[in-house]
């Protein structure tokens, strides 16, 4: 069912947006360059923010990945899905200029290929990159766990060639493996290696593919967190491959981070040690005190190079009426301008059983948060 959107202050703000933004079709761009005519112009899908990659169609559709539906499969959660696609983006951006280069979902890597890819090595499958084991059992699960949990391929297309000029391989990888009956922890020393080993047999296999066989691609390695995690997991380490090579040896550090809030467990983090654990907290007590109705008050603070980059609160209501709903989210973004006042994207999602209430958001440079409340 289409919803209604009411007004309170200023344009929305679009969450978390990986290509362009909360923009619609109707700004969808057409660009000519020297070497297309206007019969074969190239079609975006245009977009609303300057930092991010305007997606490339064909014959005027958004082309899905050629793997699609994997890594829903894979990942263990939704919050580690969100991270690993948008952070791929993120990490693209230092090989491959968001104004050089147009975006396309992976088109080189086919779901069955990567299926073998992602098995276990057998005599029924030697392409398997993830350790063989002698028999299906609970013991050999546990003793040799899976660490090469998924790939995902971004293509970047050079808008004045339109031609496939780099590819960024974003690898999963399990810091614990669930079985059907447990959870491995992994060391991380070990994941760490045996990741890195894992993209170099990546890589091999992918400069196989046509296309793919002397451009620059860039390998970002992802740590997925616990399956009850709601903050998700995070890229650590990035190489680029030039020239057709097929191993990389010089990994660069990623330093970013994703911190659920409120802290518990009296754990020391980037948000306690910020103070931004105990403005949650404040902020948290203020609406559940003045609106005692509320279900849960959470958030995720995502840290880069160490300094708050995003948080992101969510708010579970039991609001039904309009003038509850329509106080309530009012409320909420004074209480969060007065509270959250660093310099950063700010984003609170208001919702019920029933669905999305409301909306809330501040970009960094924004003075005052705007509001949107769902019909």
């Amino acid at each position: 069912m289409n919803k209604k959107i009411q007004k309170i202050s200023l344009t929305l703000i679009c969450s978390s947006a990986l290509l362009a933004g909360c923009g619609n079709l109707q700004n969808a761009k057409t660009e000519s360059s020297s070497n297309t005519s206007t019969n074969n112009a190239t079609i975006t899908t245009g977009r609303v923010n300057s930092n991010v990659y305007q997606a490339l169609m064909e014959n005027g559709k958004y082309q899905t990945s050629a793997a699609r539906g994997m890594s829903a499969s894979r990942l263990n959660s939704n919050y580690n899905l969100a991270n690993f696609q948008k952070g791929l983006l993120n990490v693209s951006q230092d090989s491959f200029s968001v104004n050089n280069y147009y975006y396309r979902e992976g088109q080189l890597i086919t779901a069955e290929t990567l299926k073998k890819w992602l098995g276990r090595k057998s005599s029924e499958n030697p392409e398997g990159l993830n350790p063989q084991i002698s028999s299906q059992t609970e013991e050999q699960e546990k003793a040799n766990p899976i660490i090469f949990q998924q790939v995902e391929e971004a293509d970047f297309i050079n808008k004045d060639t339109q031609k496939l000029e780099g590819i960024t391989l974003g690898i999963a990888l399990n810091k614990v493996y669930y079985t059907t009956e447990s959870a491995t922890t992994i060391d991380e020393a070990t994941m760490i290696e045996k990741g890195k080993e894992a993209a170099n047999q990546l890589l091999e296999k992918v400069r196989d593919l046509k296309g793919a066989e002397s451009i620059p691609i860039t390998i970002a390695l992802f740590e997925q967190a616990p399956e009850d995690d709601i903050a998700g997991g995070h890229y650590f380490a990035q190489a680029t491959s030039k020239n057709g090579a097929t191993k990389v040896s010089k990994w660069a550090d990623i330093n970013e981070s994703y911190v659920s809030l409120p802290v518990i467990n009296n754990d020391s983090n980037l948000a306690t040690k910020d103070g931004l654990n105990s403005k949650f907290n404040s902020f948290k007590n203020d609406i559940q005190g003045f609106f005692p109705n509320l279900s849960g008050v959470t958030g995720v603070a995502y840290y880069k190079d160490n300094e708050l980059n995003k948080l992101t609160v969510t708010i579970q209501t039991k609001y039904y009426s309009k003038t509850e709903i329509t106080s309530f989210t009012q409320y909420v973004g004074k209480k969060a301008e007065s509270t959250f006042t660093e310099k950063t994207d700010l984003e609170i999602q208001i919702s019920s059983q029933e669905g999305p209430q409301a909306y809330l958001s501040k970009s960094s440079d924004a003075q005052s948060i705007s509001a949107h409340i769902f019909n």
